[in-house]
């Protein structure tokens, strides 16, 4: 039989917020996780991925898994990145859907977003926007 926990959504959040906002604003501090380079070796990702993203956005990577490993992205797709954190899956899924794609990266941590978007404009991608949301109610629009 499972037990239910009673657990404060609201107190959950500000604590990951205020978490993610240390990684970002000092990611080499060291965590009870990996993060940047040093996480992409550990969960698969590709070097050729990583050609052209600004250490901007890998430096503070604290991502849990790999969602290219799921499949290919194709020219001119467009994809949503829940949680997107620093941005480096977004830029990435940016550059492999090409200039006819689109790529909104979505999280709910302003120091994660902010960085993610200093790294886009150190990439210069144009096909990618980074927005303030929950996984819960996104903010994108429903095609």
């Amino acid at each position: 039989m499972v037990s239910k926990v009673n657990v404060d959504v609201d107190v959950l959040r500000e604590a990951i917020k205020e978490e993610y906002k240390v990684v970002a604003s000092q990611p080499d501090k060291g965590f009870h996780f990996h993060t940047g380079r040093k996480l992409t070796r550990i969960l698969g990702y590709d070097d050729a991925w990583l050609d052209g993203i600004p250490e901007t956005a890998i430096e503070a990577f604290a991502g849990t898994g790999n969602p290219f490993s799921l499949g290919e992205l194709a020219q001119g797709e467009k994809v949503v990145d829940i949680g997107c954190g620093a941005g480096i899956d977004s830029l990435i899924a940016a550059k492999l859907v090409g200039d006819e794609g689109e790529v909104v990266g979505v999280d709910m941590t302003s120091a994660m977003l902010e960085r993610a978007r200093q790294a886009a404009r150190e990439a210069g991608k144009g096909n990618v926007k980074f927005v303030e949301g929950q996984a819960e109610e996104l903010p994108v629009e429903d095609e």
